[in-house]
């Protein structure tokens, strides 16, 4: 192997893929070695090379410990010289609970783990079993001869977080949304906590166990994708458009602010924002902001000039954000600047400019979907909340531009093509360097877990292949390829923040997935995803839900696929050929005459589980019809669902209502008004409706048979 070969195989870049459709893929050498570039290598510095691989490969041999020591089956590596195999070495290890443990070892007395020759200098690698010591982030100090070394040790359960062993065979029922969504006759025009705080009352009347919800992280205000909850600025933390504001204390207490709300120009405005089918983001985020903006004049005046219990609170909040949340709201007076100078941000805003301002949102927002967790378990939910990690975050935004080292690489992610998009998919977002995560001792990676893990009972993972590999386009190229990432290390530090949340972990691992990593997903207790509408046969019937795999989450639906009654009437196979997402326009009627089909499919299935509906016989019977997919129909699908033998089950809160419309229509951007489309009831309306009731009620005891 040469230099340029080890290289990329220090660096994970892949020399071969198997594509969805199995195929074995060769990435071409000079697509590899222009990852090298875009990593800041120059390939054409033999002796760069040589040293980089030296660095790599050969240079921690040198040390005994890396800086970061992963414990895996209560054991960690420890590497010496020839000449210190009979050496004694004296340990201290520090844990995070303030314990400590100390005590002496003898390499050779160990068993060896690995070789590796510098020259003639045979090093070798020991295994040794570590005292018992609790599950964290420790401090291990290692001395010999004068010579210190210290690492963090990071030492977890073998297993995510799961529920309770007691009623581990008790099935969980839940419903999603995208909270934004929601409606109802006191928000802003755009759902917000106490919309799901409603949500989280009537449903758990129903034995809904968890509500499955978009990702909340902080967005890019302004950006071009400033919709996309997938295209976030900062995922550790939270969006403030979220914040209901009659739940802050300010809006009760402040004279100004009750003034403010009650102004019958602002309520007219509101209430026309309310009615709109698509939520208009710019409005709703310019009166919450007006808003906001007097909030926190009458928190500062009242309390943080009183130095009050309530500003105590807030002081406590920013003191544990530390420097992450600095920066976050630096991030955010910057952003207020450059709208300010472009006239984009009200000039009455007088807080915009305030660090303050932001941490104090931060601090509402967080506060409010803490206090819908605990609702949730108060309410009798064994799960609560589903929180969602984006993938990654986009360029400009406040996490890549506080992690310059981390975002160094001049790649974005995506995938490589598959059956709905044969060019592949680039999502424009930069691309971690994996060399800097474990440079940096993985400490993003540890804030982006426990940001995400604070206030709910489940995560689940978009993208979860990402742990292990992620699919790099090199900009402004059509160049891509897989990057690997230190996958054990990774699921090391996931199932402790697991546990120290009391969290379970939903992986997102549908498209191209290694059968190795599924393996890893099952070891460390990582749920599964599986979509309805793609559990069928080889021969295009549909899977027995009582046959399905116990570790896994089945939705009916989700964000990124049709709706059932969308499915049920073709509206995304033509939508995908209006907007050009077809190979050609002959696909169109070959899909719709697939599709009808895939419906007789689904209704064989029903009959076959005994929960057909009597007046859907006659479509069974002859020539799948144009017949509209009603609540029957719909609530005998969901109920089939319901019946799986997977833990977890969800069903979206848009197929009740048999919303035609998706959320979200991949391959799509302007074309389309992705992740703006509301719900067409209300809340409050849904649940009261008597033929709802009646299906939602059927669904739980289906969940429970």
């Amino acid at each position: 192997m040469n230099m340029l070969e080890k290289l990329l195989y220090q660096r994970g870049v892949s020399s071969e893929y198997f594509s969805y459709s199995g195929e074995r893929q060769s990435v071409p050498i000079e697509t590899r070695v222009n990852f090298l570039r875009a990593m800041d290598y120059d390939v054409e510095d033999s002796s760069q090379l040589e040293r980089e691989v030296f660095n790599l490969d050969a240079h921690p041999w040198r040390s005994w410990l890396p800086a970061v020591s992963f414990a895996k089956q209560g054991a960690i590596e420890l590497r010496v010289h020839p000449d210190e195999l009979e050496s004694v070495f004296k340990f201290n290890i520090v844990c995070d609970d303030k314990s400590s443990v100390c005590g002496e070892i003898m390499p050779s007395e160990l068993p060896e783990s690995g070789e590796y020759y510098i020259g003639d200098v045979r090093y070798t690698a020991r295994q040794w079993t570590l005292p018992e010591i609790p599950h964290g982030y420790h401090s291990l100090r290692l001395s010999n001869d004068g010579a210190e070394k210290k690492s963090k040790l990071i030492y977890a359960p073998e297993q995510c977080y799961q529920l309770n062993n007691d009623v581990s065979d008790e099935k969980v029922l839940g419903i999603s949304c995208q909270l934004y969504t929601l409606r109802s006759e006191r928000n802003w025009g755009v759902g917000d906590f106490a919309d799901l705080r409603e949500l989280i009352n009537l449903s758990a009347d129903f034995g809904v166990d968890m509500i499955g919800l978009n990702p909340l992280h902080a967005p890019m205000a302004g950006g071009v994708n400033f919709a996309s909850p997938y295209s976030p600025s900062d995922r550790r933390f939270l969006n403030p458009i979220y914040i209901a504001p009659e739940l802050v204390p300010e809006f009760r207490e402040s004279s100004a602010v009750q003034e403010h709300a009650s102004n019958s120009v602002l309520r007219k405005e509101l209430l026309e924002l309310r009615a709109l089918e698509y939520i208009d983001y710019s409005q709703v985020a310019a009166k919450k902001n007006r808003l906001f903006d007097l909030l926190f004049d009458d928190f500062a005046a009242v309390h943080l000039a009183n130095e009050s219990a309530r500003a105590k609170h807030y002081w406590q909040f920013v003191a544990d954000g530390g420097e992450k949340l600095r920066k976050f709201c630096d991030f955010e007076v910057a952003q207020a600047k450059v709208s300010q100078a472009h006239e984009e941000l009200s000039s009455q805003l007088n807080s915009a400019l305030d660090p303050r301002y932001y941490s104090y949102l931060q601090w509402l927002v967080q506060e409010q979907l803490a206090g819908c967790q605990s609702f949730a378990t108060q309410r009798g939910m064994r799960v609560g909340l589903m929180a969602d990690l984006a993938v990654g975050a986009v360029k400009d935004g406040a996490e890549v531009i506080a992690n310059p080292k981390l975002y160094g690489v001049s790649a974005t992610i995506g995938a490589p093509g598959d059956q709905f998009t044969a060019q592949g998919q680039n999502w424009d977002l930069p691309a971690i360097d994996p060399t800097a995560l474990k440079d940096t001792e993985y400490q993003h990676f540890i804030d982006l877990m426990r940001a995400n893990m604070a206030h709910c009972g489940a995560l689940r993972i978009d993208h979860v292949m990402g742990l292990m590999r992620l699919w790099w386009w090199l900009e402004n190229s059509k160049d891509g390829a897989y990057v690997y990432y230190p996958l054990e290390n990774l699921l090391t530090i996931l199932r402790i923040e697991s546990h120290r949340n009391s969290c379970l972990v939903v992986g997102e691992d549908m498209g191209v997935v290694p059968n190795e990593f599924r393996q890893k997903m099952t070891e460390s207790a990582i749920t599964k995803s599986k979509v309805f509408l793609f559990e069928t046969n080889h021969d295009g019937s549909f899977i027995d839900p009582r046959s399905q795999p116990r570790d896994t989450l089945l939705m009916v639906t989700n964000h990124d696929v049709p709706t059932l009654a969308g499915w049920w009437s073709g509206h995304d196979i033509k939508s995908r050929s209006e907007y050009g997402l077809l190979d050609s326009s002959d696909d169109l009627p070959a899909q719709l005459t697939h599709r009808q089909e895939q419906k007789r499919r689904l209704l064989e299935w029903l009959n076959q589980l005994n929960l057909l509906p009597e007046d859907w016989r006659q479509e069974l019977s002859g020539t799948i019809g144009n017949k509209p997919l009603d609540l029957t129909l719909c609530a005998a699908i969901i109920r089939a669902n319901a019946h799986t033998n997977c833990e977890f089950m969800l069903y979206q809160l848009d197929d009740l209502q048999l919303i035609c419309e998706p959320v979200n229509i991949p391959g799509t951007f302007l074309e389309y008004p992705n992740w703006q489309r509301k719900q067409h009831l209300h809340t409050s309306a849904i649940f009261v409706d008597p033929q709802i009731k009646s299906i939602l009620t059927s669904i739980h005891t289906e969940r429970r048979l």
